[in-house]
């Protein structure tokens, strides 16, 4: 989908929590100004779908995991310089399956005070 200069990409953002209070993070593989940078599992919202169903379906195909309930924890805009982006973030706790990478990104668990040490997506930090 094409969008122009005004347009906002409307992005499902998965803050995927274990047991242990640690939260999952993956890091990009798509070679853009973003190449190898850390940030939370999601995806673009589809013009026909919802947020929670657009957080379902790229948790499922980015790291296999179905999710049962998710949370809504904030939403803002942010300007990168090429493109602009709303952010809908979920705390996703309940969950079935274990994750694991389905598109070759590497993923960590790390615990929420240590998301400072990684060079994270500007809008995900």
């Amino acid at each position: 989908m094409q969008t122009t200069e005004l347009e906002r990409i409307a992005v499902a953002v998965g803050v995927v929590c274990d047991d242990q209070g640690q939260v999952l993070i993956g890091r990009r593989t798509v070679r853009d100004r973003y190449y190898r940078k850390w940030e939370f599992p999601g995806g673009k919202i589809c013009c026909d779908e919802s947020a929670v169903q657009a957080l379902q379906r790229e948790l499922k195909e980015e790291i296999g995991i179905q999710v049962r309930c998710s949370i809504p924890l904030l939403t803002f805009p942010y300007d990168y310089a090429d493109r602009k982006v709303l952010l809908i973030f979920h705390l996703v706790r309940d969950y079935e399956g274990i994750p694991y990478s389905r598109e070759n990104q590497e993923l960590k668990w790390v615990t929420p005070s240590s998301l400072c040490e990684f060079d994270m997506l500007e809008a995900n930090s």
